[in-house]
């Protein structure tokens, strides 16, 4: 009997400090998954774990610290979780109702609490973009309207394409578009308008008013486009006054020629009247030139034929017959009009005259009527060819 309590005391023993030892190692292994959720930060997790340790280890201190720990922890996880779902509540109510710089910092407070949540990160992002989009729309819509203030409505619908390409949807966009589409479509009409209304004043050459045109135009258009008009003008401006200065230059020697013409000044006529027609054409006026021209040519063949006329004379006064007698015979191609041609006539009546008077002293009876003879001869061979000539 006391063998058999021996045996059976020492295998009570023997299946104790087994289970000791099996407890602890269930102990150790609580314990290790104890310190892997805190450290995975799953503190419900963890709590159980300690709990089970302390079922192995009822009085183990470390057991205890670590449960006190887990639901210290839990509770504070549970505010934070709490603290998460009502930011981030607010932060999509926010969104919705398009109070984007209230629900960025909604957002940001939910990231703040997890910052490793991937929704509030991912929404944080997206109204962090949204909020850099809508500041971009402002300052393309901003400087659309500084565009069409001054007029320039191209420019404006680049900007409001710009805010297209980021937002198509945004409300205030297609109106603002289609304004500016009908503003150039009215712009451009009136520049058609304009550059016609100065091509016509161009080629009636109307400096005036096309400089005119392109004042108006340089002002209409683009600033890229305007040095092209500004230069136009100047050039019309600078023909204009060119063109005034003929005007008066043309009234002056039509004033002279008029004044000529009544007095019968034609060389002073012709002169003045040439200017003029440099200046224009004109058809009557050259019919009157060459008129003019006629009786200059008449005037100047007058005077050389009464200054040769006058040399004639001076022969005859110093008995230069011969040398007046080759000039006369000279004359009787010039004399055009019935009174020269009695004019050469007696001045040849007058050379045989002169002739015979310095000879009628020493000649006879027969030899003067010979002269004479040979005299009325030649005036009568001279009249014949002056009347074949002017009949030619």
């Amino acid at each position: 009997e006391r063998v058999r309590e021996a045996r059976r005391q020492a295998e009570e023993k023997a299946l104790a400090e087994a289970a000791a030892r099996k407890g602890k190692e269930a102990y150790f292994k609580a314990m290790d998954e104890v310190d892997e959720h805190e450290r995975k930060k799953e503190w419900a997790q963890m709590l159980e774990a300690a709990k089970a340790a302390l079922e192995l280890l009822p009085e183990d201190q470390h057991a205890k610290e670590k449960l006190q720990r887990a639901t210290q922890l839990l509770a504070e996880a549970k505010v934070r979780n709490e603290q998460y779902q009502q930011t981030l509540t607010q932060a999509q109510a926010a969104q919705a109702r398009g109070d984007w710089q209230d629900a960025l910092s909604h957002a940001k407070a939910a990231l703040n609490v997890f910052p490793d949540s991937k929704v509030a990160k991912q929404l944080y992002e997206q109204l962090a973009q949204k909020i850099e989009q809508l500041a971009h729309i402002r300052e393309h819509f901003a400087t659309a309207t500084a565009f069409e203030q001054q007029g320039n409505y191209r420019k404006a619908l680049e900007e409001l394409e710009k805010v297209q390409r980021i937002d198509r949807n945004h409300p205030d966009l297609q109106p603002r578009m289609s304004t500016c589409r009908l503003k150039i479509s009215e712009r451009e009409r009136k520049i058609f308008a304009m550059k016609e209304e100065y091509t016509r004043a161009t080629g009636r050459n109307e400096h005036v008013k096309a400089a005119e045109c392109a004042r108006r135009l340089a002002a209409f258009l683009d600033p890229e486009q305007q040095s092209e008009w500004i230069a136009r003008e100047e050039q019309h401006k600078r023909a204009a006054e060119a063109e005034q200065k003929q005007k008066e230059f043309i009234d002056d020697c039509t004033k002279h020629y008029n004044k000529a013409w009544f007095d019968e000044d034609w060389a002073t006529f012709v002169r003045y009247a040439e200017e003029v027609l440099r200046c224009r054409k004109d058809d009557e006026l050259a019919e009157r030139v060459e008129r003019a021209k006629i009786r200059v040519r008449a005037e100047r063949d007058r005077r050389q034929f009464e200054e040769a006329l006058e040399r004639v004379k001076v022969l005859i006064a110093d008995r230069n017959y011969e040398e007046a007698r080759r000039l006369l015979n000279a004359l009787k191609a010039d004399a055009t009009t019935p009174q020269q041609q009695e004019i050469v006539t007696r001045l040849f009546k007058l050379i045989f005259e002169k002739e015979d008077q310095n000879n009628g002293s020493s000649a006879g009876p027969t030899q003067q009527q010979g002269r004479m003879a040979r005299h009325f001869k030649r005036i009568s061979e001279e009249a014949d060819q002056n009347n074949g000539f002017f009949a030619g």
